[in-house]
């Protein structure tokens, strides 16, 4: 009879586990124009091709909840680009929801503009090149500060017929732009309206150890060596594992992730982890996880080194065009991108009256700002920031 009993209540909770898989949340294995569409927003998608012949995805959200893509499109709104960072997607920008960055400047009024960067899941194309041939993944973090910011800002303006465009970058895409208009101030000064860094990812000498410890033992430079030119594009089945997993076991994930990212992960909204890990990570090219790894052992911002013997060459941010007003916001919990390596940024570009704000939140890890759960400070001062400047 005991027997009985046991066999009766596990599978009952085998059976409750099971139906907490079949309720998906309805984002799930979506692409981002399928997740806005699905919660009421007007969504398209356009390319733009880079110099060197990317052909990048951008995804475009031109109207408020509940208006139709035709009417959307009537209205002129200023145009805002949302930047993802390493091996990630346009995808974060509308998976927290509650609220979701590109859902609150949408609401807002803007034309919200989520592109994706080289060797990404959307960005995985090329005018000549194979997606399988080694050619195509040889870029770094270099390249993307040379051609695909630029390629985006110029389709952005294409198709809006604005002048100027605001600019929002999470980690690597913050720090690309700060890199890009440093480089080629006279663009930038003429076509960004302003920017804002959400833990902008520049110097990273105080970053997680694990980084530096990769950087010194050549982990991932093994890898490169066996032939993996392309990281962490991980199989939908892989990516659905750590998916239900973090669901089931959220506070296992939690765990996992105040070692290696969010060094208080109370902060993050926990349910929607599932929905999180089947969209992360979304790949990239080797080359740019050792360029990372490069700048944790620095104590500037520099070119990526494909030999040891390469010089250094630092980008110059005193470069940075002095037309375009700078927010830049930072996590007091972030393990990869340290508030001493903030600071670091900011005070690079006080010297040039740059920076109007520049604020530090506490417990926000690198994931709160993508997956924000307990207050959301960083994204209504996103949106003021950007009305201020409107």
């Amino acid at each position: 009879m005991q027997i009985i009993i046991y066999l009766t209540a596990y599978f009952l909770v085998v059976s409750s586990l099971a139906n907490d898989i079949i309720d998906e949340s309805i984002d799930m294995d979506k692409n981002t124009q399928e997740m806005a569409e699905i919660h009421g927003y007007p969504c398209e998608n356009y390319t733009a091709v880079t110099l060197d012949g990317y052909i990048l995805r951008l995804f475009r959200i031109p109207g408020h909840r509940n208006e139709s893509l035709e009417e959307a499109k009537k209205h002129k709104r200023q145009p805002v680009i949302l930047q993802h960072g390493l091996v990630d997607s346009s995808d974060m920008f509308l998976v927290n929801e509650e609220p979701a960055l590109g859902y609150l400047l949408a609401d807002a009024g803007f034309d919200v503009w989520i592109p994706n960067l080289r060797g990404n899941k959307y960005s995985k194309m090329h005018q000549t090149l194979k997606v399988t041939s080694e050619e195509f993944w040889n870029f770094s973090i270099d390249e993307v500060i040379k051609y695909d910011i630029k390629a985006i800002f110029t389709r952005v303006i294409e198709i809006t017929k604005f002048d100027q465009v605001f600019y929002a970058g999470h980690s690597m895409g913050g720090g690309t732009f700060i890199a890009a208009a440093s480089r080629d101030p006279k663009f930038y000064g003429r076509y960004a309206k302003g920017y804002v860094g959400l833990a902008p990812s520049t110097r990273s000498l105080h970053s997680l150890y694990l980084l530096r410890l990769a950087f010194y033992t050549k982990f991932f430079t093994t890898f490169q060596r066996l032939g993996m030119h392309e990281i962490f594009n991980f199989d939908k089945n892989v990516r659905n594992f750590f998916s239900y997993f973090c669901d089931c076991f959220p506070d296992i994930c939690s765990q996992i992730l105040s070692l290696l990212a969010d060094q208080q992960p109370e902060y993050d909204n926990t349910k929607k982890y599932k929905v999180f890990f089947n969209h992360y990570p979304s790949g990239t090219s080797t080359h740019q996880i050792i360029h990372i790894m490069q700048q944790s052992a620095h104590y500037g911002y520099y070119e990526y080194q494909r030999s040891p013997i390469d010089p250094l060459i630092e980008y110059d941010f005193t470069k940075f065009p002095p037309e375009v007003p700078v927010a830049i916001y930072a996590g007091a919990a972030d393990l990869l991108v340290s508030v001493i390596d903030t600071r670091w940024l900011r005070d690079k570009l006080k010297p040039l009256n740059v920076v109007k704000e520049y604020k530090e939140y506490i417990g926000y890890g690198h994931l709160t700002f993508i997956l924000p759960g307990k207050y959301y400070d960083p994204y209504y001062d996103t949106l003021a920031f950007f009305k201020r400047y409107k």
